[in-house]
C-alpha cells in the first residue's frame, strides 16, 4: 500500500512533464502507487503518467488527496483524468472547500490537503517540482514533509529555508537530478 507523493508548481518549465514522466515511471516499476493533488501542473503531470503506466495494484494503492469538496470545482483540464484515476480504481480523498469558497478557507483546504497527503502512514516520500517564483505550496508540503520524517526528494528548487538537522543529497531518480533532503541518518532507497 506505500505510495510516493509527486507534489509540485502549478508553473512548470516546458522540461518538467518529461521529468515527472520519467519519475513516475521509475516509482511504478519500484511497486510505489503515485499520491498527488490534483491541481494544475506538476501534479496534473504525475496524475497523467500514472495513468499512461500504472498496473491495477499500483492504482489500487494511489491516491489523489483534493483540496476541493466535489470534481466539478477542479480545473476543467483535471477533471477528466480523476475521473478516470477513480474508475481504474484509485483512491480520491476530497477536500472541504466548495465552489466560491473565501480565498482563506481555500488556502485552508489546500494546506489541509497537502498535510493529509504527506502525512498519511502509507507516504513513504515525496518528490516535489519547483517551479519559477516562490512556489508556497511546494514549499509547504515539502516542509510538512520532513516535519514528518518523510524524505524529499527536490527537482528545481529548494524551500526558502530548511529546518535544522536536514542534510541534502545530489541523486538521481528515473534520469532525473534533484536532491534528497533527509534528517541525519536516513538513507532513501528510491534512487536510480
Amino acid at each position: 500500500m506505500a505510495y510516493v507523493a509527486v507534489v509540485g508548481s502549478r508553473s512548470v518549465s516546458s522540461l518538467v512533464p518529461a521529468q515527472v514522466r520519467s519519475v513516475v515511471a521509475s516509482l511504478v516499476v519500484r511497486g510505489y502507487g503515485i499520491g498527488s493533488g490534483g491541481a494544475l501542473g506538476a501534479d496534473q503531470c504525475a496524475l497523467v503518467s500514472l495513468l499512461s503506466v500504472a498496473t491495477p495494484t499500483v492504482l489500487a494503492q494511489s491516491r489523489l488527496c483534493l483540496a476541493w469538496v466535489c470534481h466539478s470545482s477542479l480545473p476543467a483540464s483535471v477533471r477528466g483524468s480523476v475521473v478516470r484515476f477513480t474508475a481504474l480504481g484509485g483512491q480520491v480523498i476530497p477536500g472541504w472547500a466548495g465552489p466560491g469558497a473565501p480565498y482563506r478557507s481555500v488556502v485552508a483546504a489546500l494546506q489541509a490537503r497537502s498535510t493529509l497527503l504527506v502525512g498519511h502512514q502509507h507516504c513513504r516520500a515525496v518528490v516535489a517540482f519547483f517551479g519559477p517564483g516562490r512556489c508556497r505550496g511546494t514549499s509547504y508540503t515539502v516542509l510538512q514533509a520532513l516535519a514528518r520524517h518523510r524524505p524529499v526528494f527536490a527537482v528545481g528548487g529548494l524551500p526558502p529555508r530548511l529546518p535544522a538537522g536536514v542534510r541534502s543529497v545530489a541523486a538521481t531518480i528515473g534520469g532525473v537530478a534533484g536532491v534528497w533532503l533527509l534528517a541525519v541518518g536516513y538513507r532513501p532507497d528510491f534512487g536510480g
